[in-house]
């Protein structure tokens, strides 16, 4: 059995993991504007904790427990780099550390849970815009298997 606290600080503790391997330069649990993040922040991976729920229908009970990852880095028109070259190598990054396939294997967060993985996939690669700024954003919905009792 996992709390939500032990969880969430089990999922911040692995997304660290991703932090300074060329990808992400901030992760935080704290969701904010990207624009709040000078450049030299940037990218970064934020964790916001949703909706859990139980299947009582099963013994021991399973919880659902819905996390969103928001990706977020900002671009300038003149540089030439498109909304998809910049988030789609942080997505993969994601997927690759919480793997989604139906047979497993899954991401335990360290045996603390049964199964972390990603459920969806949104993203905003920012093209459309006509600011000289270009704000690129992915929001990855995980989905978090765990034992209740």
């Amino acid at each position: 059995m996992s709390t939500h606290t032990e969880i969430a600080a089990a999922l911040l503790a692995q997304l660290h993991v991703l932090k300074g391997e060329g990808t992400f330069v901030t992760v935080t649990d704290e969701v904010k504007d990207i624009s709040q993040f000078p450049t030299p922040q940037q990218p970064v991976l934020m964790q916001y904790e949703m909706d859990a729920s139980n299947d009582l229908s099963e013994t021991p009970v399973k919880r659902s427990t819905e996390f969103w990852l928001i990706i977020g880095a900002q671009t300038t028109k003149n540089k030439g780099v498109s909304g998809a070259q910049r988030l789609n190598p942080l997505c993969d990054r994601v997927e690759a550390l919480f793997p989604s396939d139906p047979d497993g294997p899954w991401n335990t967060l360290d045996g603390l849970v049964l199964a972390c993985r990603v459920k969806h996939v949104r993203k905003d690669f920012g093209d459309h815009t006509t600011e000289v700024q270009r704000q690129h954003l992915a929001s990855i919905q995980l989905e978090i298997l765990s034992l209740v009792s």
